[in-house]
């Protein structure tokens, strides 16, 4: 009788051990698929992060070169925005693929890259208005002018630090 006991106490040991290995093995499996995840958008922040610097020193010699009007090297202007247009798609791709990644942010990513691609959109109108301005005998719209100018540079530089702050934020908060 004790042996049979003994049997039975073994086996369910075993039955007990067996259910406690494939929980384990779930808990390490469901720890793994989330690192994975983690790292690969831990991946793409660090990339966009170094998308959005490229991005800030194309936009610095786009406003060198727009800072006297009228400016002479319509080839490198057309350049230098061709080289934003371009970053700024590589910057809307990555924040698709973080809005994905990151379920907590809902879409918001997105939506700054698409604000800063507007607030350029909206100097550079700006800036193609000069000579308009300039053929004015007065100097009242020409103040006006730089008055709008510098209102539309700060939307552009809050918006991009709002991104940058927003990367550090969720670099932080998967790291």
């Amino acid at each position: 009788m004790l042996l049979s006991e003994l049997g039975s106490f073994g086996s369910f040991l075993s039955g007990l051990g067996t259910i406690l290995a494939a929980a384990v093995a779930a808990y390490g499996v469901d720890k793994w698929v989330h690192q994975l995840k983690q790292g690969r958008l831990l991946s793409v922040i660090w990339g966009t992060k170094v998308q959005v610097k490229k991005l800030e020193s194309s936009l610095i010699d786009w406003e060198a070169l727009n800072f006297y009007r009228p400016n002479e090297d319509f080839e490198k202007e057309n350049k230098v925005i061709s080289d934003i247009t371009n970053l700024t798609d590589e910057l809307e791709k990555s924040s698709w693929e973080i809005d994905v990644l990151d379920k907590t942010n809902h879409k918001q990513f997105s939506s700054l890259v698409m604000d800063l691609r507007l607030a350029f959109k909206a100097r550079n109108d700006h800036i193609n208005t000069y000579e308009q301005v300039t053929d004015k005998l007065s100097s009242e719209p020409l103040i006006e002018f730089e008055k709008a100018r510098e209102s539309l540079k700060d939307k552009q530089c809050s918006v991009l630090a709002l991104i940058n702050s927003t990367l550090e934020k969720l670099e932080i908060s998967y790291s």
